[in-house]
């Protein structure tokens, strides 16, 4: 797969992804504008339902693990989430997710195969990475940013 930058201009973009990481490659994406009228990332052909942004400060942290919440897969990790850190996804078996860290503003799909806590160094493997936000601050990314199924 070509990895390529994709530069969005003036007005709101959409940039789609393929249903897996082998569709996608691992693309630059700059200029993306975050926020309600903002550029959206696609990610239906990967998700499994509508995508739902939960976000994740390290804070409150059960037995040095993020905890996601039910119902959520667009994770975003701020930059005080350390990767020494696990995570749980609350999800069933096979449940898919995106996953974006605010340090090096990456953009992973994890495919979760059980509810137990991983390292987050797995989840954020260059095996599972498919694009790279430039210019943006991806903390302040929201649901309308994404679009799922």
């Amino acid at each position: 797969m070509e990895v390529k930058t994709i530069s969005l201009g003036a007005g709101a973009d959409t940039v789609v992804f393929g249903a897996s990481k082998a569709a996608n490659g691992e693309d630059t994406i700059t200029n993306f504008t975050a926020g309600a009228s903002g550029d959206k990332l696609d990610v239906s052909a990967f998700l499994s339902s509508a995508a739902s942004v939960d976000r994740q400060t390290g804070t409150g942290l059960t037995s040095g693990q993020v905890d996601t919440t039910s119902g959520k897969n667009v994770i975003v990790l701020s930059s005080s989430v350390s990767t020494a850190t696990d995570i749980k996804f609350t999800g069933a078996n096979n449940t898919k997710y995106v996953v974006i860290n605010e340090t090096d503003k990456k953009v992973y799909f994890y495919t979760a195969t059980n509810e137990t806590a991983v390292a987050l160094t797995s989840v954020l493997a260059t095996d599972n990475q498919v694009a790279t936000l430039t210019g943006v601050t991806t903390t302040s990314l929201v649901d309308a940013n994404f679009i799922g199924v």
